[in-house]
């Protein structure tokens, strides 16, 4: 027998036309080269329908990819609804791939059209020679100049088609028709598509704002300081507009000043973003009033623990660590408000904060170990896998299929642990693991603690190859304003806390540390440095 409830499917619009319903007064805010630009969930939504009105009118597939090249401003969340809503799949290009990269993800795709922002249309001029499928390029605001583009490629001005098309209907009636394609960073190999499904984003959005995820209401004022183009922003678009909570868009600028201000005039409750950013607004926030600021949420990459109690400390709240990936879309893990926080003492509690907590409502997650049998206890580190209804079970063009256990499971490439508290921690990324003699060495359990020495701002740790004991760490370390690092003080300091064995005995000192396209330290250039390093004096 089956039960008698409705089976509405669970597309986007049901989220968008809640938003014009009952919160059309709420704002949507962004930040551009003028300033803050308003506008109201009711002017938003009448847009969003003519933006699948345009690409009918422009030709482009009714079931077709197309791609945005787009910082995080309204018009992008104009095309988070508007080309989902037309039956057709949003293809997110980050803006920071190399050109190789958005020629290789744009054809995988197969890409039509592209929203392109103005300030990147010489960056897509480049690559669209690469892209003979694209046939049109929408520019959103003014170029200084019109492009030289391929001659089969028509350009438009954005606000020009959307103004002159007719609206259209947003209803697509299948949830599991795909709604959005967002590609992963590509630190080994080419980025790999994760295609999101209306039902999976609609779920997500809901785990988002439920209790045990991030709690966004219609209360809040929400900003994104992950961009739209990355891991669908945590989610926090479809929240807000789900809840018809005030919506926030920080623009081109994401400097620790410019995000700082808006985190102070914008009267932001909730936000997200990578340690990296958050590292750089802390000494923005000194002598600022936030006493909305309730959550904010780091992921991406390990919070060190200094950083997140040198924000609370500063700002008045922890970061919140999150657990996730493009492909858990990405929220899958928090360290929230659970009562094992709320009974620890002050040093436990600097402990916990560092995890990534428990799975939110919907999520499971195993911990395999190298035998493939999964780890039930608490002293044992393993590979992290996933599923659940937002979780990918695949990848576009049927690419990595290694990375989908034989039973379903996301292989996350994480090792990871359950601790005595019932909390998760990870440990390391597998390929960024230190194996020495035989035994694991945790690079962010070195990293964190050297980033929680006075004289180290940013601290990063690689393999590097050794003939007695197969790997040894080395640590590429940026000093402190107005510091200088020793690494005999270093050395003793990781001593006080760590094996002797996990010491490294190599220290680089460095100005930057290079990053991925998605703000993390890029352990894959540092080990080439060294390798060619290493090349050159032998």
């Amino acid at each position: 027998m089956y039960g008698l409830m409705g089976e509405h499917p669970l597309t986007l619009d049901l989220l968008a036309r809640r938003a014009e319903e009952w919160f059309g007064h709420k704002e949507i805010r962004s930040a551009g080269r003028n300033g803050i630009t308003t506008t109201t969930y009711s002017m938003w939504a009448e847009r969003v329908r003519r933006v699948g009105g345009a690409l009918d009118v422009l030709g482009v597939g009714g079931d077709s990819f197309v791609a945005s090249l787009m910082w995080s401003t309204v018009e992008h969340a104009e095309l988070y609804f508007g080309i989902p809503g037309s039956g057709r799949v949003l293809h997110t290009l980050n803006p920071r791939f190399t050109d190789a990269q958005l020629a290789f993800v744009i054809g995988e795709a197969g890409d039509e059209a592209v929203f392109v922002h103005d300030s990147l249309l010489d960056k897509l001029v480049g690559v669209l020679p690469a892209c003979p499928r694209v046939r049109r390029v929408i520019v959103v605001g003014d170029p200084p100049s019109t492009p030289t583009l391929p001659p089969n490629v028509e350009v438009h001005r954005y606000e020009d088609v959307v103004a002159a098309a007719p609206p259209s209907s947003t209803s697509v009636g299948d949830e599991r028709r795909a709604a959005m394609l967002c590609h992963t960073g590509g630190t080994t190999g080419d980025p790999k598509g994760v295609l999101s499904s209306h039902r999976s984003l609609v779920l997500h959005a809901m785990a988002v704002t439920s209790a045990g995820g991030i709690a966004i209401a219609e209360r809040d004022v929400v900003m994104p300081v992950v961009p739209l183009f990355h891991a669908n922003a945590v989610g926090f678009v479809h929240a807000a507009v789900g809840t018809g909570a005030t919506l926030v868009l920080p623009g081109t600028d994401l400097s620790g000043k410019a995000l700082a201000s808006l985190l102070e005039e914008q009267r932001v409750s909730v936000t997200c973003g990578v340690p990296t950013i958050w590292s750089a607004v802390v000494p923005e926030m000194r002598g600022r009033s936030v006493p909305a600021l309730r959550t904010v949420i780091s992921g991406a990459s390990a919070v060190p623990p200094s950083l997140s109690e040198r924000f609370r400390e500063v700002v008045g709240v922890p970061l919140t660590q999150i657990f996730g990936m493009t492909e858990t879309s990405p929220l899958a893990t928090i360290v929230g408000d659970l009562s094992v926080l709320a009974a620890a003492d002050d040093p436990a509690l600097v402990d916990a904060r560092a995890s990534v907590g428990v799975p939110v409502l919907g999520v499971e997650v195993r911990i395999v170990g190298e035998d493939g049998d999964v780890i039930a206890d608490a002293e044992s580190a393993g590979e992290l896998q996933v599923r659940g209804p937002w979780i990918a079970s695949g990848y576009l063009a049927g690419r990595s299929p290694e990375s989908i256990a034989e039973d379903g499971w996301l292989r996350t490439g994480d090792i990871a642990m359950r601790g005595r508290d019932g909390l998760l921690r990870i440990v390391d990324r597998i390929k960024d693991v230190v194996k020495s003699g035989g035994e694991w060495i945790s690079s962010i359990a070195l990293e964190n603690l050297l980033m929680g020495h006075d004289t180290v701002a940013e601290a990063a740790v690689v393999a590097a190859p050794d003939e007695r004991w197969g790997e040894r760490p080395v640590a590429f370390v940026v000093a402190a304003a107005d510091a200088t690092p020793d690494a005999e003080e270093l050395r003793g300091f990781l001593g006080e806390h760590v094996p002797g064995w996990w010491v490294p005995e190599r220290f680089e000192f460095v100005d930057t540390i290079p990053r991925t396209s998605v703000g993390k330290f890029s352990k894959k250039t540092l080990r080439e440095a060294l390798l060619a390093a290493d090349q050159a004096t032998s």
